[in-house]
């Protein structure tokens, strides 16, 4: 089913198995994180790790099981010891996007909620009578599908009983027979009227009003368009708070001409405007990500030479330059800052994270990032195109409207034809996106019953699917290929592709290409002699490593297949990474 893996920030947890952490103080500790699965996101509290969690129903174990949509995504479950002992109706998982939970324990008595602040937005409560008192340990946990935890968290426990009301940082809505406040009704209204030219007043006066929630909303504006923001109000930089200006320049989503772009100005101006000491804000700034002539530029700066912790980021920024083009190197200075990082931890976490994230490339605010998971899975990119963006709620497969002649679709000859494709148009279930012309899908071979660039895109993998070779002038040698033209750039960390019905033919030296002209190619990721697909129908999948983005995706066969020929056998073929997409 699968082994416990990291990807990113991301734990993925597959069926049947757990991630353990332990509990600060035993017998209680509030736990916040972010989740994302199809059903049964599952957390147990128990005496002692035990490895997997069918493992929990051993006789004589002591523990709580928090199963948040279970029963087919449908409700809430706490179980003792094995045993459901409280449920509520409708709460259920997002299979497509994360979701912040909370859950607190403390001697038997169990919480959970939803939201980024533990004790509110309370989803259920119980109190054990007969409470274990020797619970130690917090197991992160699946059914029978893979479930996705980011954001991490374990705190104490809490200091007041949970509250099933929204708490005071939330946009409340006012009850019945209740007027909303001045400052509600301004602050929404503001959050409304977000521009480039407005966006740093607007922020300074939510700051002056400690009006959380429009503080929030504009930091999430100026994270999106702080090029244009700069660009329109430049000069009202100053305004900013260290603390805003610190939460910007952190995050992986952010709007930037480049580092240097950010560092020269962004935060050197806002010091030149008083807006702060900006050396306090520097390790924001992702050196590594600087070309050599831009740490020149920056060790040519008066404020280098009179600066040590500038010095060292820009030392830093220049070993990581030093390791490009060797994977030894690159592999060992990661592995020392990573050492040295999780020794940081010890004394300052958030360094530790400032040091990680340094190395990390940000990301358009507009990308939508598609998490590779387990082979096969809903996540990736081609599927996401296919459900009009994420919108289905399944995985059933709808084909288009085409013209049928021969039949008869009036409501007195044939009512139930004409019902079927009604609701599953209305339901956005997925459409091959190869045949609507959301992507255009194409091969080295003509068009066949055997060889359709199309049928790789339907998720039907079609029993026969190959693809013969075809002379390539610039290598001057036969290929055998096929390829995907997203028209929309995708920065791929990973891939999967599928065999055939056919027990031959198993690929075995074939490249990955990437590129955005179609004429100019750029391999991505090289097999040779890879003896990983061994069987028909089987999947398999591989890390990419790169930071370039591509819209066109190109499987190109290198060498011969294990039958010794040169066809390309492909039922299936899937795309993960960070996509750009206007409408995210």
């Amino acid at each position: 089913m699968g082994t416990l893996s990291v990807r990113g920030d991301v734990l993925v947890v597959p069926p049947f198995e757990c991630a353990w952490l332990k509990l600060d103080k035993p017998g209680e500790g509030c736990f916040t994180f972010l989740a994302k699965a199809e059903n049964d996101v599952t957390l147990i509290f128990s005496s002692n790790a035990e490895g997997k969690r069918v493992c929990g129903t051993r006789r004589n174990s002591e523990f709580y099981t928090v199963i948040i949509g279970s029963h087919v995504n449908s409700r809430l479950v706490l179980e003792r010891s094995g045993k459901i002992v409280h449920e509520v109706a409708g709460v259920r998982a997002s299979p497509t996007k994360f979701t912040q939970y909370w859950v607190d324990y403390q001697t038997g008595r169990v919480s959970v909620g939803v939201g980024a602040k533990p004790g509110f937005n309370c989803l259920s409560q119980w109190q054990d009578p007969e409470p274990y008192m020797s619970i130690a340990c917090l197991g992160l946990s699946a059914w029978d599908k893979h479930v996705c935890y980011s954001g991490l968290r374990l705190m104490g426990r809490l200091c007041f009983a949970p509250q099933s009301r929204r708490g005071s940082e939330e946009w409340q809505q006012p009850r019945a027979g209740q007027l909303a406040s001045l400052q509600m009704l301004s602050a929404r209204r503001l959050s409304e009227c977000l521009t480039p030219a407005n966006c740093l007043s607007v922020l300074a006066v939510a700051e002056d009003l400690r009006a959380t929630p429009l503080v929030r909303t504009t930091l999430d504006y100026l994270s999106s368009h702080l090029v244009e923001v700069v660009g329109a109000s430049g000069h009202e930089l100053f305004s900013l708070s260290t603390r805003s200006l610190a939460d910007v320049l952190s995050r992986d989503k952010l709007s930037l001409v480049s580092e240097y772009w950010a560092f020269l100005s962004v935060l050197l101006t806002w010091q030149g405007q008083g807006g702060g000491t900006a050396e306090d804000l520097w390790e924001f700034i992702r050196w590594p990500l600087m070309s050599s002539s831009e740490l020149e530029r920056v060790e040519a700066l008066p404020c280098y030479a009179g600066s040590a912790r500038l010095r060292r980021l820009v030392a830093e920024a220049r070993r990581t330059h030093s390791t490009k083009g060797d994977p030894k190197k690159t592999r060992r200075y990661q592995n020392v800052l990573i050492t040295a990082a999780r020794g940081i931890e010890l004394r300052d976490q958030e360094s530790a994270k400032l040091a990680r994230s340094r190395l990390q490339p940000r990301r358009s605010p507009s990308a939508r990032e598609l998490l590779y998971v387990s082979d096969g899975d809903n996540n990736g990119v081609c599927f996401y195109l296919g459900t009009r963006r994420g919108e289905a709620s399944s995985s059933r497969f709808v084909c288009p409207a085409l013209p049928l002649p021969h039949l008869d679709f009036s409501l007195t000859a044939r009512p139930t034809y004409s019902l079927f494709f009604s609701r599953s148009r209305a339901r956005s279930q997925f459409v091959n996106p190869s045949l609507t012309g959301v992507v255009e899908a194409s091969t080295s071979s003509p068009h066949s019953r055997f060889s359709s660039a199309a049928a790789v895109t339907s998720r039907l993998c079609p029993r026969t699917s190959y693809f013969d070779p075809r002379y390539n002038e610039e290598t001057k040698r036969k290929e055998a290929w096929w390829q995907v033209d997203l028209r929309r750039s995708l920065t791929c960390n990973h891939y999967s592709l599928r065999h055939d019905a056919s027990n031959e033919g198993f690929l075995r030296s074939w490249e990955l290409r990437g590129s955005e002209d179609g004429e100019s190619w750029t391999t991505l990721r090289s097999h040779s002699d890879d003896s990983t697909i061994v069987k028909a129908y089987q999947y398999a999948s591989w890390p990419v490593y790169t930071k370039q983005s591509f819209s066109i995706f190109r499987i190109v066969l290198t060498g011969p297949n294990a039958a010794t020929t040169s066809r390309l056998s492909l039922s299936w073929f899937e795309l993960y990474g960070h996509l750009e997409d206007g409408s995210h």
